[in-house]
Order: structure tokens, then C-alpha cells, then sequence
């Protein structure tokens, strides 16, 4: 496993172990790489999930399973059309839905389980016979639609995504909260080539748009390389080329043999060590699927296939939560909280002046409710803060008098105006983002959940 920085700088392995002096973020993803230091436990933030009212538990279930109640449902909806928006708008994809339970019989659905086997979900079937599975991964739905498409080479390369749930029966010592869980959603893209030269240049572009992704979300990231060894002494030039477009350090290992269907694999790690994204360049399953195009010649040929994954639903709510979780005041990024701004009466006189402003601000797309509770402003201050809400308005009687409001955020104001300019402070940038309503607009009115 080497550091190379341009290729102008290699670390050996004892260097790498030692990170006096070293990129810190690179030097833990790899020492996690090496088996020698172990990922950040989730117990903790699985603690602060549940206390947020994100996600629990589903004892009604078997373990590894989960309920996500109102507030994170929003914040799941969110991401997957962030998701859903940056393979469509970004990447260029098109999309596809395909079915959740599949035939065991279907003997490419048995290739594809492989070393998934002993963790498949079985699904009991009105006919005594059928031996069905849950879908385990994201290739299953999108390689048997593109079986049976008629597919020219002049549409080549080609982008097609799903977003869907896949279900393994991981074993229980290997649970750990909903990053390790029996269940996960993502949004898997694939891109199909004519040839082994027009899909390497699909993996530059793809990576170089998922770069720009994780920048986006002002992620700092490590990237990771694994190549076979003969794949790599026929490609280094293009290779070093596209980590020296960004002069971002990254983690390369040179496999000897190619044990997988991919000759090269790249995963995009967060500064905290969680893998979020990843593309693999596969140039065997095509004609192990029977993924077939036609040529100039008339002839059916295989394709070429990069595999892309956005993360799932749940790895982006853990690292977003270890993110921010060390903050004095937490919040989680504003397109993502569930309450964007907290309006908090000063006296019970002011709350229906109060629901006029958060109904304007849920009309100028911006979630806003109102604590009514019958609690002193210190109290409900302290409660909006520990429930990760960014953004208070306090509403008294000078307020509602001369219509100026002050808009604060970790106990500092950060504008005031009247609220249709606080509105305009807020939406800033927001356009890039996706919102999603939130019809609750008293506090006192939403059931506590998970307490």
C-alpha cells in the first residue's frame, strides 16, 4: 500500500503506520486498510440518532432492521433526492425500477448471489416449489433490464441508476447499528462501453464528477486505488494523470492477481474512515450476464461495465452525524435539518404572530415550527439546540410591533430584517439542494418518539 502525492512521494508501510508529520486523515483511513486500527464504533451516534428522533430500533423485526420516525424519514427522502438529483442532472443517467424479489432458479441470479449465499433472504411463495430471494445487491434489477434491451453501439457508453433497498442476513456479531445493518439503500449507477478504451475514459469521468460531489458536500476525503497489477502497468500513465488533475494524496494498492471480476476499483473514503463512494471497472460481467451490444459489424459483442455507488441512506446519516456531533452546537447541514428555524414565543400572547411567521417561512421553502410549550425561552433555547435545530427567531412583543426579527445560530445573531429578508438570507445557495416539506407547525402538536 503506497501514499502517492503526484507520485513524487511514496510512503512505505512503517511510515503510513506512523502519521508524526503525515496527512492524518490519510494515514487513519489507511491504517484501518491495514487491519490494524479498527473503524469508530457507532454505539455512540446510534445513541444521538435515537435521541434526535432519526431512527430506532424495530423490535417488531429481527435485529439489523430499523424505523426511522418523522424526522428522519424527511432527512432519508432528502438525501435520496440528492442522490437521485446528481445521477440525473450530474452524471447523466437514466433511471430504472425493477422488482425487490427475484427467482433463485434464474440461473444469472444464482451467478450473481455467489458469495452472497449463506446471507440471503428467503421469501416463502404461494407455490411450494418457488425458491425466491430478496435482491441483494444493485447489479441484479439493472443487468436483467439491460439484457433485454437492443443496444447500438452508437449509444454507447450508456448511464442507467436505480435507487433501492437490497437485503443480506448478516450475522449478528457483525451488526453494528444502521451502518452495519440487514438492510441498506443506496443508488447504484452503471455505465455500459462498447470497449475497454471508452469505458476507462467513463471511469475518469466518473470519478472526477464524484470528486466534484464530495467537494459539493464539503467533504474531505481519501481516496483509495486498488488495481491488478498487470492493469496497472498498462494504464499508469492515464492513472497518474487523473490524480495529479487534483493533487489529492491517495491510497494505492497493486494487486497481484485479479481475484474479483473488476481490474480496478477505486473507494472514496471520509476524513473518519467511512467508505462512501466507489467505481469499479469490469470488463468480464458483460458476457458473464449476457450484456451484449451491437457492432459496426453487425455482430452481438459484450460490454464493458463501471460500477458506481453513491453510498447508502445510512452511511451518509452516520457521517454526517460523526461530522458534526463534536460541534459545541450541532446541527446537521441546513438543506438536511429537519427544522430548519425554530420560532420561540416569548409569551403565549405572541405564539398566533408567531404561526403567521413560520407559515410564510414554510412558504418560502423553509421549515419552520413553533415551540408553544409552556416552558421558560431559556428552556426551549437549550431544547432547540440539543435537537440540532441550526437557526432560532425569538418573537415578542417588540417583534410583532415593528416586524424586525433577529435570526440566530449557535447563541449568535446572524442577521435581522423582516422576514421575508431572513427568508432570502436562507434560500441562498439553497436552490442546489433538495427541500421537502414539513407540514408540523406547533411543537406541542408532534408526538415525542423513541424517549
Amino acid at each position: 500500500m503506497l501514499y502517492p502525492s503526484g507520485f513524487d512521494k511514496l510512503l512505505t508501510l512503517d511510515e503510513l503506520r506512523d502519521c508524526s508529520g503525515n496527512d492524518v486523515a490519510l494515514c487513519n483511513v489507511g491504517r484501518i486498510l491495514l487491519g490494524e486500527k479498527k473503524e469508530t464504533q457507532l454505539a455512540n451516534y446510534m445513541k444521538i440518532l435515537r435521541s434526535l428522533e432519526i431512527v430506532d430500533y424495530e423490535p417488531a423485526s429481527n435485529p439489523g432492521n430499523f424505523r426511522f420516525y418523522p424526522r428522519g424519514a424527511l432527512m432519508f427522502l432528502l438525501i435520496k433526492d440528492l442522490m437521485e438529483s446528481e445521477a440525473s442532472s450530474n452524471f447523466g443517467s437514466l433511471s430504472v425500477l425493477t422488482p425487490m424479489i427475484y427467482s433463485y432458479e434464474n440461473a444469472a441470479i444464482q451467478g450473481q448471489a455467489g458469495q452472497f449465499y449463506d446471507r440471503l433472504y428467503k421469501v416463502y411463495g404461494s407455490e411450494p416449489d418457488e425458491n425466491l430471494i430478496l435482491r441483494f445487491n444493485g447489479d441484479v434489477g439493472c443487468f436483467e433490464a439491460m439484457k433485454a434491451g437492443i443496444i447500438s453501439h452508437r449509444q454507447l457508453p450508456f448511464r442507467v441508476h436505480e435507487f433501492a433497498t437490497s437485503f443480506r442476513y448478516n450475522m449478528s456479531g457483525e451488526l453494528s447499528g444502521i451502518r452495519r445493518a440487514r438492510n441498506f439503500s443506496f443508488l447504484d449507477l452503471h455505465s455500459f462501453s462498447a470497449t475497454q478504451a471508452q469505458a476507462i475514459l467513463e471511469y475518469q469521468d466518473i470519478y472526477r464528477k464524484q470528486m466534484l460531489f464530495a467537494e459539493r458536500l464539503g467533504l474531505r476525503t481519501v481516496p483509495f486505488f486498488r488495481v491488478q497489477r498487470d492493469f496497472y502497468r498498462e494504464n499508469k500513465s492515464w492513472l497518474v494523470d487523473l490524480i495529479r488533475e487534483r493533487q489529492t494524496p491517495v491510497l494505492l494498492e497493486i494487486m497481484p492477481d485479479q481475484s474479483q471480476y473488476w481490474a480496478m476499483k477505486n473507494v472514496v473514503f471520509t476524513e473518519a474512515g467511512v467508505p462512501l463512494f466507489h467505481i469499479q471497472l469490469d470488463l468480464e460481467n458483460g458476457q458473464r450476464y449476457g450484456i451484449k451490444f451491437v457492432d459496426t459489424d453487425g455482430l452481438k459483442k459484450n460490454c464493458a461495465i463501471i460500477h458506481v455507488s453513491f453510498g447508502s441512506v445510512e452511511e451518509w446519516m452516520v457521517f454526517l452525524t460523526m461530522a458534526n456531533m463534536k460541534n459545541p452546537y450541532p446541527s446537521y447541514p441546513l438543506w438536511l435539518s429537519p427544522i430548519q428555524v425554530r420560532i420561540i414565543p416569548v409569551s403565549a400572547r405572541n405564539v398566533l404572530h408567531c404561526l403567521r411567521i413560520a407559515q410564510k417561512m414554510n412558504s418560502g421553502k423553509i421549515r419552520a415550527d413553533v415551540d408553544d410549550r409552556q416552558k421558560t425561552v431559556g428552556a426551549r433555547i437549550r431544547n432547540a439546540f440539543e435537537s440540532w435545530v441550526p437557526y432560532l427567531v425569538i418573537c415578542g412583543d417588540e417583534e410583532t410591533k415593528y416586524g424586525i426579527y433577529k435570526l440566530s445560530s449557535k447563541n449568535e445573531v446572524v442577521a435581522a430584517g423582516s422576514i421575508d429578508e431572513l427568508i432570502g438570507i436562507l434560500n441562498e445557495g439553497n436552490e442546489k439542494w433538495p427541500y421537502r416539506p414539513w407540514p408540523g407547525v406547533l411543537v406541542s402538536k408532534i408526538p415525542a418518539f423513541g424517549k
